[in-house]
């Protein structure tokens, strides 16, 4: 097989057998690589986007949207409802000063 693979093979076993009984951790092992390829690997996954995912994120786009419309329209509500409120307020001034002067006129008379 070395005379296949020659003295240096670019090939790196991706398990090595041991007769000794001992357990290697990866920390121990030679093949630093390999972890740094699995990290880059899982990170390659999570940026990966799926249709489920993209389905989903412009799902909540959509309802952070009309969470926030109904929000506004609610503002906008109590806006309108307040000026309402003055406008009335204004006119109920109004009619009660016209009373009094017609009170008053009524009196003099």
């Amino acid at each position: 097989m070395d005379d296949l693979m020659g003295d240096k093979p670019s090939i790196t076993p991706v398990a090595v057998c041991s007769s000794t009984g001992k357990k290697r951790t990866l920390s121990e092992s030679s093949c630093g690589s390999s972890s740094t390829d699995l990290d880059n690997e899982a990170n390659r996954k999570k940026g990966r986007s799926t249709p489920a995912s993209n389905l989903l994120a412009a799902f909540e786009d959509g309802m952070k949207k009309r969470e926030e419309n109904k929000e506004r329209r609610f503002k906008e509500f109590m806006a309108f409802k307040a000026q309402r409120a003055e406008e009335a307020n204004e006119y109920k001034k109004k009619a009660l000063e016209l009373l009094e002067k017609l009170v008053n006129s009524n009196n003099s008379v």
